[in-house]
């Protein structure tokens, strides 16, 4: 498991007043910025492992990271909530999919039944009829609270 949030950077114990949003490898202990706080690593399908099927699909994903590189940094912020703030926007830029969900729920929005799930980091996370904009939902509802979250691995 994967504890994610917002921490405060330290120096020998002592918090230096400057956040990141930060992934911490449970079995390990490693923490690390993640998200547009990790700022921008130029990687490339050559320096990556990965098998040759997988190829297509990552260079296409470094191709869509790429048209938001400006907004990755490594100054950190003034506070766990514009830490989670950060984490939010790097959510709605890049991790966000729809695909369809059967069976059949309420739209978040107006109850009409849909099968059109949105996703967010692949997990299922709400639904979403055609009669609404993904954009002005995600920027109104999609929350990431300053505390620490888990994720499987």
């Amino acid at each position: 498991m994967n504890l994610r949030g917002p921490r405060e950077r330290l120096n020998d114990k002592i918090g230096l007043g400057i956040w990141d949003y930060t992934n911490e490898e449970e079995e390990t202990g490693k923490v690390y910025p993640i998200g547009y706080c990790m700022g921008w690593i130029e990687f490339s399908a050559s320096n990556l492992k990965v098998k040759p099927d997988d190829l297509p699909v990552v260079k296409q994903e470094l191709e869509l990271r790429k048209k938001h590189k400006d907004k990755y940094h490594t100054h950190g912020h003034k506070d766990a909530k514009e830490a989670a703030d950060c984490f939010r926007r790097y959510l709605i830029d890049n991790e966000i999919s729809v695909g369809e969900y059967p069976p059949d729920a309420p739209c978040h929005e107006c109850n009409l039944e849909t099968c059109r799930m949105v996703f967010v980091c692949s997990w299922p996370y709400f639904r979403l009829c055609d009669k609404h904009s993904l954009g002005l939902f995600l920027e109104k509802n999609l929350v990431i609270d300053p505390v620490i979250w888990s994720s499987i691995t």
